[in-house]
């Protein structure tokens, strides 16, 4: 005897529990089929997610890095197009856009792409957030100088070269000089301290159309820069801004201004003068004797000579425009290589 199978009870009659039914009667294997593909209406397989992560719990796709090489192309970009842009607000405002500064803001700006896929591919700012990368990329075209500077100052750490004093001083150091100058000096081959301190001024002033008195203030500027080079900033903090202040300082220290009517003055001067190298041998690196013969040497520089006789005979004849009668010549000894200069 059989037993027939059990039905469930639905609205077009009895349904078979081994299969659904259909058109042609039973079907068999059907509800297997359902559980297998899980399909609607069928039971789910329980033995997968059904959560992104999948069965192991391990996410199907992954997200990118935010810092990536692409990044870096693209904000170390975004840094040179706004530095390039204000050049050329400075150019146009100098009247000195020209084709060379397209030329060379186009390599500049490659330049950028380059450090900024390195930067972010090598993973060199590792231990920043991703926001953080990003805008150091963006400071890795905006300011393209201090970036070679980083980058150099991290070569040094790594291969130490035994030949120390390589480092070049950068125009910077000078009063007056930013980044759209410093631009301007350099596509006339003036890149360093050492190339203005030694430049022809009446040539620099042709070509840059800049003021010859701004150019020699920067010339002497540089004079005094190459010798104490970042201890600039405590001569300065003594008041003595270039190297014709310094030799004037060296001149009072040493007593080779005589005049008998200002003995008092002079003394008073001296001693003054004294007290101030002493400081500045406090504050810098430099011994006294040093500064003393740093003091000598601009004392004696023919360039700090024409540069101090230029420029009080420009500022006599600012004065005396329009006169007749022009001012006596300066006595001897009023410049730091007159005849009072030690031989």
């Amino acid at each position: 005897m059989t037993s027939s199978p059990t039905a469930a009870s639905g609205p077009g009659g009895p349904i078979a529990a081994s299969g659904a039914g259909g058109p042609g009667g039973q079907s068999s294997g059907g509800l297997g089929a359902r559980v297998a593909a899980g399909a609607p209406g069928g039971p789910i397989d329980t033995s997968r997610s059904n959560t992104p992560e999948g069965a192991k719990g391990q996410p199907l796709t992954s997200e990118p890095p935010i810092v990536n090489g692409l990044a870096g192309i693209v904000y170390a970009g975004y840094g040179a197009y706004v530095y390039t842009m204000l050049l050329v607000i400075s150019r146009l405002n100098s009247k000195a856009l020209t084709s060379m500064f397209f030329i060379v803001g186009a390599v500049r700006s490659a330049i950028a792409l380059v450090l900024g896929f390195v930067a972010a591919d090598t993973n060199i700012f590792a231990g920043l957030s991703d926001h953080q990368g990003l805008f150091v990329l963006f400071f890795i075209g905006l300011f393209p100088s201090m970036a070679m500077e980083a980058l150099r100052r991290r070569a040094q750490q790594v291969f130490k070269p035994a030949t120390p004093g390589c480092d070049v001083l950068p125009l910077c150091l000078i009063d007056g000089i930013d980044d759209g100058i410093a631009d301007r000096l350099t596509e006339t081959g003036v890149w360093d301290i050492e190339h203005i301190a030694t430049a022809d001024a009446f040539k620099l002033t042709a070509q840059t159309l800049y003021p010859l008195r701004r150019i020699m203030d920067w010339m002497d500027q540089a004079l005094l820069i190459s010798y104490v080079r970042a201890d600039i900033v405590h001569f300065r903090a003594c008041g003595l801004r270039g190297a014709i202040d310094f030799a004037a300082l060296y001149r009072d220290a040493t007593g080779l201004k005589v005049d008998p009517a200002q003995a008092t003055h002079l003394a008073s001067l001296t001693d003054r003068a004294k007290k101030v190298i002493q400081a500045l041998a406090q504050k810098t690196a430099l011994k006294e004797d040093t500064i003393y013969i740093v003091g000598r040497n601009l004392y004696e520089d023919d360039v700090v000579n024409f540069i101090w006789d230029l420029w009080f005979d420009d500022k006599n004849d600012q004065e005396d425009a329009g006169d007749k009668d022009k001012k006596p010549p300066a006595p001897s000894g009023s410049t730091p290589g007159g005849s009072g200069a030690p031989p």
